[in-house]
């Protein structure tokens, strides 16, 4: 996992968090120059970094490295921030066309996986809004499926290939 990765990482959950750099910079101690530095990647982040943000954060330091899916964050009052809402809003509906396209097409979850595409679990949560393909599982998808990547991701565009 690069170094980029985990800058990335940073910015996402301070922002996911409702956070400034002020806020954060403030609650780990350190400059809001130097977290800035630190989310261009101006500065390397180590082990202090991350035991120090996860601890503000209120995560473990591994849901630093988890994949932006699989964290949930809770605002201060205990609701998710509109970002994260419209995440998981975005992955019910994608999840719910890739289902719909995978059953008008008579596949199973298993005929998915054996074509090598991802797991069969991971293909149920994705159906299930739990989970969202990674970027290079897109392509496979909309070929194994007959659909447009916009219509995949958003729903838009013109009807699926062939329906």
């Amino acid at each position: 996992m690069g170094q980029k990765y985990l800058q990335n990482r940073i910015y996402e959950l301070r922002t996911a968090h409702g956070l400034t750099q002020e806020q954060l910079a403030d609650m780990i101690g350190i400059s809001v120059t130097y977290l800035s530095q630190l989310e261009r990647g101006d500065k390397r982040l180590n082990s202090t970094h991350i035991e120090a943000i996860s601890k503000a954060l209120g995560i473990s330091p591994g849901q630093i490295f988890d994949k932006p899916a699989a964290v949930s964050v809770p605002a201060p009052d205990g609701h998710l921030p509109e970002t994260l809402l419209h995440r998981q809003e975005m992955m019910r509906s994608m999840g719910a066309r890739i289902a719909e396209m995978r059953l008008l097409r008579n596949y199973t979850t298993p005929e998915q996986a054996a074509l090598g595409i991802m797991t069969p679990e991971k293909w149920a949560a994705m159906e299930r809004g739990e989970a969202m393909p990674d970027a290079y599982d897109l392509p496979l998808i909309t070929m194994r499926l007959g659909v447009t990547l916009a219509w995949l991701i958003r729903g838009v565009d013109s009807r699926p290939l062939g329906s």
